[in-house]
């Protein structure tokens, strides 16, 4: 992995999309690209569990690699996602590529609290989701 000072940061519109595919590639090579997406759920089998325990890990893992990735005035759009990567990475793809769409994401989130917000759930807009969508998800890998 790169050193946090070599990495590629967010920074705005002007370098969203570079910045996304790294941010992309970066989950996908640390198997985190599946939390990132909101398809590696939580589990119900309870907090005590090693299936969630492993699960929190690769939601936390997920939540800094892109945090890591952002400017500090990039991450106050993004406050109260700490423990919901999915809602976060579309969050920002909403912030910084679909412009105009800020209002609607945020009374999703208000309705939310800690569900998992669908990294797209309207009409599979945004980089994240169209690279899911295009089958390279690291489910897909394992059929």
């Amino acid at each position: 992995m790169a050193k946090d000072s070599e990495m590629t940061k967010l920074q705005g519109d002007n370098n969203y999309g570079a910045w996304e595919l790294r941010a992309r590639v970066a989950a996908r090579s640390a198997g985190l690209l599946d939390t990132i997406l909101g398809i590696d759920e939580q589990p119900t089998t309870g907090p005590n569990s090693k299936l969630y325990k492993a699960w929190k890990n690769r939601r936390d893992a997920a939540t800094e690699l892109i945090v890591k990735r952002m400017e500090d005035t990039t991450l106050t759009h993004v406050r109260g996602y700490e423990e919901n990567p999915a809602g976060f990475s579309y969050y920002v793809s909403v912030v910084f590529e679909d412009k105009g769409r800020e209002d609607e994401v945020e009374k999703k989130r208000e309705g939310q609290k800690s569900v998992l917000v669908s990294p797209n759930p309207d009409n599979g807009e945004g980089s994240w989701s169209k690279f899911h969508a295009g089958g390279d998800s690291e489910t897909d890998d394992k059929k």
